[in-house]
């Protein structure tokens, strides 16, 4: 009897198996059969078919929000908040189409509600019944988010925490692409409290044979990608030579000479000799961030490489898996063409059509080729930064996911795995549970904006300072002056921050009395060169748009202090701008704020200064960019006074 319980209890266990959502087969067969699926935090599961437009419920925790909501196994879920479902389809350009994705927004529109009350209508012994289930105390998701997004920012440290716990005592999380996305993620949470898991990861690089196994390139770009990202963010020297010696071992022995890759460290690539593009577009995106790290990349392979991907995008924007043909699962490897364009600045043009690409396709995010994943990850970071407004509407549409994947609280797991229509095998081999918390992390990752593939440009950004600037950074990896300018001279168009310039001009001038005087006047030249583009842009907005005009006067200035030259040409400038009496009157706060902190017998003003910039805040009718201005002001006396006691 007793042997005939546990066997009772572990058929009840095999009905609630992570491993049955995943089986999705690619054979069209299977695709139409019913497939079992994750219903999130409602702590239930339930199967849906191809052709129906409901929900069988097929398990239901005890004491679960489905359970105490009244729902019961065999229930047929036919409606939510009064809201029949689509059918589901099979249609790769279909995306979640049917009873999930309505469920999943039904549950979002839910929680944003007072009483956070999901109706479900079910058919019981063919009868319906309207159901309420009650919400859990979980915020929604923000407009912005992953943005700005309370929720977002919990759920991301609640993935990252489980992705802590399956680290191996190595530093990895099994093979390079898992522990090279899992790493990534939690770096790009910029939490210091992973930061010694995300140092072991780095570190176990360092001295590792990584040709190793039947599909060697796949240890070399993922842990390639990391090894960049983690450098940029910590300017961790050690990582270096790891650095380069992926990026030596992909050009030199990895590249035929058209530009192709394959699984294999070869220059004869598989596929008779045509190589595959997931491939060829994450070497290039390594190549790029290798670059930004200060490492010479050599020539002619990349050179090769982009001309293999640009000619195997097509002219809508999709990168093919081979050829010039970017169909249905084309998400992943555009992604990464995306990044690495867009990290390097080739082709702005073409990184706008692909931008627009993969918006047209956010539903097919998922259908990456045997890693619907790889599209989620790489697809969604570059719509992040190439396609704004592209990245908004893919987010929206995969809220529905967001949510039928959250596990219940107490779960042993963050994430449930919701799979692709198409092969997703490659999940499954990376593990379905563990790569999919590093790839949805990687998602809510973009939110926080830290790394480069996330829109980022601020060099050690993990240090206490929180930041540096490009000449103190990349004098770590050229000791050489000579070096470091020639470096520099093709760098010019990336400085993009105010103090870069800065820091770069000062730099600049004492090397214009050294032996390397020639080399330092190009850069320089170049340098002024964009100030002066800058300065004529101001002026072009600065009638329609003077408060922001001024914020950009407000920027440069910090630059002018080194070239008084360019000073003498936006002195006008301001005069313009201080025909706008907000504008005018902020400026004097400013100037009174610098003479009260250089002369202490008037430190005092800064009592009625303050009084003043709050007035000015409280002001309806000032721009928020002056606003903003006024509150730094403000929080620069604060700072100053207390410093001074």
């Amino acid at each position: 009897m007793r042997l005939m319980f546990c066997v009772l209890i572990a058929l009840s266990l095999m009905t609630w198996s992570q491993e049955d959502y995943h089986k999705q087969s690619k054979s069209e067969e299977e695709q139409l059969k019913a497939q079992h699926s994750p219903l999130g935090f409602l702590n239930a599961s339930g199967l849906f078919q191809v052709g129906r437009s409901d929900i069988r419920v097929k398990y239901v925790k005890n004491n679960g929000i489905a359970y105490k909501g009244g729902l019961r196994e065999g229930d047929i879920i036919l409606a939510a908040n009064g809201k029949s479902f689509a059918k589901a389809t099979n249609d790769i350009n279909d995306g979640g189409k049917g009873p999930r994705e309505d469920l999943g927004y039904a549950m979002e529109q839910s929680l944003a509600e007072k009483n956070k009350t999901l109706l479900l209508t079910v058919l019981r012994e063919k009868q319906k019944i309207d159901l309420k289930l009650s919400m859990p105390d979980i915020a929604p998701l923000a407009k912005t988010y992953p943005y700005y997004c309370k929720r977002s920012d919990l759920t991301l440290e609640r993935i990252c925490d489980e992705l802590l716990e399956m680290q191996k005592p190595d530093g990895t999380w099994g093979g390079s692409v898992q522990t090279g996305t899992a790493a990534l993620a939690l770096l790009g949470t910029g939490n210091k409290k992973y930061s010694k898991a995300v140092k072991r990861a780095a570190h176990s690089y360092i001295g590792k044979n990584l040709n190793t196994g039947g599909l060697p390139t796949w240890n070399y770009i993922f842990g390639g990608t990391f090894l960049c990202e983690y450098y940029l963010a910590t300017g961790d020297f050690k990582v270096l030579d790891p650095i380069r010696n992926i990026c030596d071992t992909l050009a030199l022995k990895a590249t035929s000479e058209n530009g192709r890759h394959a699984h294999g460290i070869t220059k004869e690539p598989g596929y008779d000799g045509a190589g595959i593009n997931i491939i060829t577009g994450h070497v290039y995106l390594v190549w790029t961030l290798a670059e930004k790290c200060g490492i010479s990349i050599h020539e002619k392979p990349y050179e090769a490489t982009l001309a293999h991907l640009i000619r195997c995008t097509e002219a809508s924007g999709g990168t093919g898996y081979i050829g010039a043909y970017g169909n249905g699962d084309g998400s992943g490897r555009t992604g990464l063409f995306t990044l690495g364009l867009y990290l390097s600045g080739d082709d702005k043009k073409l990184q706008k059509i692909q931008g627009e690409y993969l918006e047209r396709h956010t539903r097919r995010m998922r259908e990456a080729h045997a890693n619907g994943l790889f599209g989620m990850v790489w697809g969604s970071a570059a719509l992040a930064c190439v396609n704004p407004k592209g990245f908004r509407k893919h987010m929206d549409y995969w809220k529905w996911y967001i949510n039928m994947g959250r596990t219940p609280e107490g779960h042993d797991l963050a994430r449930y795995y919701i799979g692709s229509k198409r092969n997703n095998g490659g999940d499954g081999y990376l593990g379905w549970d563990k790569y999919n918390h590093a790839a949805i992390a990687m998602m809510f990752a973009i939110g926080r904006k830290k790394l480069f593939i996330h829109g980022n440009n601020v060099r050690n950004w993990y240090n206490s300072k929180g930041g540096e600037s490009m000449v103190a950074f990349y004098s770590k990896t050229y000791k050489d002056k000579g070096e470091l300018l020639d470096f520099l001279t093709k760098k010019t168009d990336e400085i993009s921050q105010y103090h870069e310039v800065a820091d770069t001009l000062k730099f600049l001038k004492n090397e214009l009395r050294g032996i390397h005087k020639e080399k330092a006047t190009e850069v320089y030249e170049a340098i002024l060169q964009k100030i002066e583009k800058d300065i004529r842009r101001i002026s072009l907005i600065s009638e329609l748009k003077p408060a922001m005009a001024y914020g950009f006067y407000l920027q440069i200035k910090e630059v002018l202090r080194y070239e008084r030259q360019m000073a003498d040409k936006v002195d006008p400038l301001l005069r313009s701008l201080q025909k706008n009496s907000a504008i005018r009157q902020l400026h004097e706060y400013r100037e009174k704020y610098l003479e009260s902190i250089q002369n202490p017998d008037r430190q005092r003003d800064l009592i009625r200064l303050k009084d003043q910039l709050k007035r000015f805040l409280a002001h309806k009718k000032h721009h928020y960019i002056l606003k903003r201005e006024a509150e730094f002001l403000l929080k620069q006396i604060t700072q100053f006074e207390s410093h001074s006691i």
